[in-house]
């Protein structure tokens, strides 16, 4: 009989014992002797405290009177075991009753899901920043439309009374701030557009080592390490700069008293085990950028919180909680990962992975900015919802030497190419009501016109790249809020 209940029993992942009446091991299957460290002859006869020991049995105690009572028993703990290991244990106690009724012992059924409570945490944080993400992006969305007033009405009004007007200065300083805002929140949701090259990231650490040191102080001691061989990566590498000085910032806030900056750069390998516990991470190749402080430290509360948009360890009016937010997001839309690693009191580091590829990096270009191109009295036509943006646009443009033309949704604009009219170029939102969206006026109006110009202006930018698949090599798209002169050379590039 016993040898046929070992049978059953011995294969199973889980611990299965049985406790009799005199609260001493009557049977044990293979999973306890791995897991005590005994074999099934030292279990047999012993009691729970004595195998389990005195901390474990302590949080067992009350389940076990509550089996001898007659009640079954279902629960999870955290339980050390004698080998040292600590498990998060789904627990059954079923109470053994006699024919009389009384409780004669009870069966004990243990399964450790510590991975599998581990694999739900990190899928339902995942979820998190995905849901928090599509809320930022639409956020960033809204507030782009209004930055974009702003900003334009700005520069039209520095064009009349100066750059140096007092009042206008602060407003322009807000706006690109605000911009700046929108940025990270695009970033962190995964939507801020990117231009990937080839990135020769040691390249790029030894050009910014100087602009670190003056921003960072004469407290804070910098050192750059190259690993032996390092691989260029694929990667935005304007975003790679924002990251590398938003993680060096965050290690000087952490040192308040000074301390020392490590930023070191290696070619790395994920392997699928390593994916499988850190969602959104794929097995690859890559290169890391690690930057590591001595400050601090953090919590594990602010280490599972620390990529959150808005959230900070820091004073009030010290960060807006953006700057790991926004190199998570950067990560995950470069098929890159980012991970934290940080103990209280002994620092803290970031390390982030981006695609390794072949093939050498560009040199950088050393053009300067000329005169803002104007028009040669060609027409335009704005299809825009918001009136304020479109007024905007038009005062813009007609100030650029364009004649124009507005409309407020793409049936209108139909309409009007119907009655006839021609236009040299039309400016055109993504996002628009009537059920109609500019990609879809786009691809009707190239039907009759194949070589119809067209430029698209949106404040929601992974949306726009990913209707339709309307930008093409030489598709253009303006980010909102944009300036006058990246209208004015987008025009010119796309008219000439």
């Amino acid at each position: 009989r016993d040898e046929q209940l070992h049978l059953l029993t011995d294969n199973l992942p889980q611990m299965f014992a049985y406790i009799d009446g005199n609260g001493r091991y009557a049977f044990a299957n293979k999973a306890c002797e791995t897991r005590y460290g005994l074999t099934r002859e030292d279990i047999i006869g012993r009691r729970p405290e004595d195998v389990h020991g005195a901390e474990s049995y302590a949080k067992l105690r009350p389940y076990i009177d509550a089996a001898l009572d007659g009640r079954l028993v279902n629960f999870e703990e955290v339980v050390r075991y004698p080998d040292g290991n600590t498990v998060h244990a789904r627990i059954t106690y079923a109470p053994h009753f006699q024919s009389s009724g009384m409780v004669s012992g009870y069966v004990a059924l243990s399964e450790d899901v510590t991975e599998l409570k581990r694999t739900g945490e990190l899928l339902q944080q995942a979820q998190k920043m995905e849901a928090v993400g599509q809320l930022t992006g639409g956020v960033a969305h809204d507030f782009n439309n209004l930055l974009a007033v702003i900003m334009g009405n700005s520069e039209l009004l520095t064009l009349r009374l100066g750059e140096n007007d007092s009042l206008l200065t602060p407003i322009i300083r807000a706006t690109k701030r605000g911009s700046e805002l929108t940025r990270r929140l695009l970033a962190f949701s995964r939507q801020q557009p990117l231009a990937p090259r080839i990135v020769n990231l040691g390249a790029l650490v030894s050009g910014m080592n100087e602009m670190l040191g003056r921003t960072l102080g004469a407290t804070i001691e910098i050192e750059a390490v190259v690993g032996p061989g390092l691989s260029n990566a694929l990667a935005d590498p304007g975003q790679v700069e924002n990251a590398l000085l938003n993680l060096a910032l965050n290690a000087r806030d952490a040192m308040a008293g000074g301390g020392k900056l490590t930023i070191e750069c290696a070619n790395a390998d994920l392997d699928q085990d390593y994916a499988d516990k850190n969602p959104g991470a794929r097995a690859g190749a890559y290169v890391s950028l690690a930057v590591t402080d001595d400050g601090r430290g953090m919590s594990q509360e602010e280490q599972a919180r620390a990529f959150e948009p808005f959230f900070t360890t820091k004073e009030v009016g010290k960060g807006s909680g953006l700057g790991l937010s926004m190199v998570y997001g950067f990560a995950s839309q470069s098929s890159g990962h980012v991970n934290i690693y940080s103990e209280a009191g002994l620092g803290t580091t970031v390390r982030l992975y981006l695609p390794r590829v072949d093939g050498d990096s560009p040199t950088a270009d050393s053009g300067t900015e000329g005169e803002i191109p104007m028009g040669f009295g060609e027409t335009v036509m704005v299809i825009e919802d918001d009136p304020d943006v479109c007024r905007l646009a038009v005062q813009l443009l007609k100030g650029l030497n364009y004649r124009v033309t507005a409309r407020a949704d793409a049936i209108e604009a139909e309409r009007t190419l119907a009655d006839g009219a021609t236009f040299d170029l039309i400016l055109s939102d993504v996002v628009l009501p009537g059920g109609v969206s500019g990609p879809d006026f786009a691809e009707a109006a190239r039907e009759r016109d194949p070589n119809i110009k067209i430029i698209f202006m949106s404040g929601y930018p992974a949306v726009a790249e990913r209707r339709n698949g309307f930008i093409g090599s030489d598709g253009i798209l303006l980010n909102k809020p944009f300036r006058r002169r990246q209208l004015a050379e987008a025009i010119r590039k796309m008219l000439e």
